[in-house]
């Protein structure tokens, strides 16, 4: 398991004009028979310890290649809470 922190100055606002755009590669070697290469970003949150992220840590989205066997998928996946429940 590897991983990469980058805590933004600011948080990134999805309501916004703007945008937010972020672009990755991943190149998988030959021979990775299973593994996964996503991106999960986090809620702002003013008393995270990057250092002490994990691969169970909450995020709002992941995105990203899984790759096991053949079977070849991408996922998007989006945390959100339901507004009537």
């Amino acid at each position: 398991f590897y991983g990469l922190t980058r805590v933004r100055e600011e948080p990134v606002k999805v309501d916004s004009a703007d945008g937010f755009v972020m672009q990755y590669e991943v190149r998988y070697p030959t021979g990775v028979t299973c593994s996964g290469a996503y991106v999960k970003l986090l809620e702002a949150d003013s008393s995270l310890k990057p250092e002490a992220l994990k691969e169970s840590t909450p995020y709002s989205i992941m995105f990203g290649p899984d790759v096991c066997g053949s079977n070849h998928k991408v996922h998007l996946i989006f945390r959100q809470q339901n507004p009537v429940t």
